[in-house]
């Protein structure tokens, strides 16, 4: 279930991205490791993927965003703060207020490194940042 949600998330992005400039060979070239990762049943490898997907999508302009975003919500009420898995993980961490793990570490700091003003922790950005402080492994 989390593999193939991760998959069809991801293909939406990129597919998207896809339909603005068909001609980008490198997406394409995502878009063929996205199946293969799915097909190996690779897990964390589809984790890493959709974050980065995520993350490229947001190099886009303000308007294919928005395009995007109303892709996102319409697909599974979503937007581009992270896919659910991401968002839920975080949402753990924020509760219990404390980072547990260093894969817990890894996903607080690379969400950070791409948060903006319409990211769902958006405010929660200062406590993520002292929780990666006190973080030991």
């Amino acid at each position: 279930m989390n593999l193939e949600y991760l998959r069809d998330r991801s293909i939406l992005i990129v597919d998207y991205m896809l339909q603005i400039n068909p001609e980008n060979l490198p997406l394409r070239q995502v878009r063929a490791v996205i199946e293969t990762t799915f097909e190996n049943g690779d897990l964390k490898g589809m984790k890493l993927i959709s974050r980065d997907v995520n993350a490229w999508s947001n190099g886009m302009s303000k308007s294919e965003i928005l395009g995007l975003e109303n892709v996102l919500k319409k697909y599974n009420n979503e937007n581009l703060s992270g896919d659910k898995l991401t968002v839920d993980s975080i949402k753990e961490v924020l509760q219990r207020n404390k980072i547990l793990h260093l894969n817990e570490f890894r996903l607080v700091k690379e969400y950070l490194n791409d948060i903006s003003k319409e990211s769902v922790f958006w405010d929660k950005a200062d406590i993520m940042e002292e929780l990666l402080k006190e973080f030991k492994a």
